[in-house]
């Protein structure tokens, strides 16, 4: 017998008895499955999707948590935003017209800019002096012209003008209450006010901290109605009382008591989420509830957490028919193994004649998916990058911008960005040619590219328009970077010809979320209109 034979035989022989190992053990490893086992594969569902619902409730806590931590600082911080704000016109235009109109007019257009200035819908601003005399209030007008150290309409002015004498500085915060007759109750008020010094006249506005809280109550509703889990999962949110806050898809529910509303077994369920937060402040909660676009109720195992400052009642659940078809299909997939473990002997019997020939294909689609591959990143890098510069293109601006915005909102990071466009670029492509113009843009590309920090990011949006997005730092930060963009173009920004050289500059924006929010097209409005600011003050310059 040959060596060659002698092989075969043996293959053979292996390939026959490794045959009857695999359905000996197959058939054993099936009879094993039994209720039991598939109960434990149950349970084990059930738990990983409670610690699912944990972890989902605690991320939705987190993210109410994060609108509820922004109260405490928030109305002083917000109060003092609006009247930097209008200082900042204020001086810009005392600066501007101080030597060319007189003391008399440049009073009338100082009242003019802090009676036409509003924030808010109603927010405005009013003019005091340190004699308790009422300059301007838009809203109050008879208090115009009158002296009110001792008036209780306006408490805040003899309230600012003391403190303003017993301080040293020219900013104060502080509060007072008074009678509402429309909400028949006592309200309070937070002010700010600040020293215009040429003048000696004091600035203010107020607001009312409770619809601070509202406004910030409305956000955080608004954001978690909004986040979705798994197939169908989502969350909603009720008081002690019970009262629905809000509910996704059951519209009709919110602002309505939830006590008499049970399941068809008669769980109140709401009821029953109100014992478990007060008991424990957190727990599970099981009844039947319509999933999602359906009216029949199935079974659902819901988690709930209390959160005590609001007396809201957090909760997020699962559809128990989901485990089920989960239990049913594994039931299915063992019935199957049985007959396919007959037929799959036979195949590996096939397999082992063709292996080599299997082993080759195998190699030959491995290398082609391998530069199949290679291709797609190549086509994937073409469709995000700008072709003339290597910079991200708008593109990528819209696909990165989400994951990073929601990143930083979750940690509270500020995230920056400025608005960058060259400077009479029109020009330089008429006068020298679009090829000329390629080198200006690809040398500005070069010199921010060589400035900015690795965490940034660089966008050529079209034209001689770039943005840049800079996480982790505030404008203050990020006007930084750029003024150095500003400061190295001022010394390297030329293209040298033949006969001369093509200089240039570049006119910015530089905005950030503090005084915006975490939107990408709320952040580009922002920075596009200091741009434009920057633009009609002569170009050339830096507005943030």
């Amino acid at each position: 017998m040959s060596i060659k034979l002698r092989i075969q035989l043996i293959i053979l022989a292996t390939i026959v008895i490794a045959s009857f190992i695999l359905l000996a053990i197959s058939t054993l490893s099936i009879n094993n499955l039994s209720e039991k086992n598939i109960e434990i594969y149950k349970a084990d569902i059930i738990k990983n999707k409670k610690e699912m619902l944990y972890d989902n409730v605690t991320l939705a806590e987190e993210i109410i948590y994060s609108y509820y931590s922004e109260l405490g600082e928030y109305g002083d911080h917000y109060l003092k935003k609006r009247v930097d704000i209008l200082f900042n016109i204020i001086e810009e235009q005392f600066n501007k017209y101080k030597n060319k109109i007189s003391k008399d007019e440049m009073k009338k257009l100082i009242i003019n800019i802090v009676t036409s200035a509003k924030y808010d819908g109603n927010g405005y601003f009013w003019i005091n002096d340190f004699n308790y005399k009422m300059i301007v209030n838009p809203v109050n007008k008879e208090l115009n012209g009158k002296f009110l150290e001792d008036n209780q309409i306006a408490p805040y002015v003899k309230l600012a003008v003391d403190k303003l004498k017993n301080s040293s500085k020219d900013i104060v915060f502080d509060g007072y209450t008074f009678y509402s007759k429309d909400t028949k109750r006592y309200l309070y008020k937070r002010f700010v006010v600040k020293v215009f010094k040429p003048f000696n006249w004091i600035i203010g506005t107020e607001i009312n901290p409770s619809k601070i809280e509202e406004k910030l109550k409305k956000e955080a509703l608004k954001k978690i109605s909004e986040l979705r889990y798994g197939k169908n999962g989502y969350f909603w949110i009720n008081d002690t009382t019970p009262k629905m806050i809000m509910h996704p898809f059951k519209l009709e529910l919110n602002g309505q008591n939830l006590c008499k509303i049970k399941d068809p077994n008669g769980v109140y369920l709401f009821v029953e989420m109100v014992k478990v937060v007060s008991k424990m402040g957190e727990g599970i909660v099981e009844y039947h509830w319509p999933k999602p676009g359906a009216d029949k109720p199935v079974m659902k195992i819901s988690y709930v957490k209390i959160f005590k400052p609001w007396d809201w009642i957090i909760g997020a659940g699962v559809y128990t028919d989901d485990i089920e078809s989960q239990v049913i299909k594994m039931k299915e997939l063992s019935s199957k193994v049985v007959k396919s473990t007959i037929v799959k002997i036979v195949i590996i019997s096939l397999i082992v004649a063709v292996l080599l020939l299997t082993i080759i294909s195998f190699m030959v689609k491995y290398n082609i998916i391998h530069k199949i591959e290679n291709e797609k990143k190549k086509i994937y890098s073409m469709a995000i990058t700008d072709s003339l510069t290597g910079l991200y293109n708008r593109h990528y601006l819209n696909e990165i911008s989400t994951p990073l915005f929601i990143k930083c909102q979750r940690y509270n990071y500020p995230i920056s960005v400025a608005y960058l466009d060259i400077d009479h670029f029109k020009k330089v492509n008429d006068t020298y040619g679009h090829d000329k113009g390629d080198l200006v843009l690809q040398q500005f590309a070069d010199i921010i590219k060589g400035l900015i920090r690795e965490s940034d990011l660089i966008f050529r949006l079209g034209g001689e328009e770039f943005f840049i997005i800079m996480p982790y730092i505030d404008k203050e930060s990020a006007y930084d970077i750029v003024k150095r963009i500003h400061q190295s173009v001022k010394k390297q920004g030329c293209i040298y010809l033949e006969k001369g050289k093509i200089c240039y500059t570049f006119s910015a924006g530089v905005s950030d979320t503090i005084e915006s929010d975490y939107s990408l097209d709320s952040l580009i409005k922002t920075a596009d209109k200091k741009l434009y600011q920057a633009k009609t003050k002569g170009r050339d310059k830096i507005i943030f």
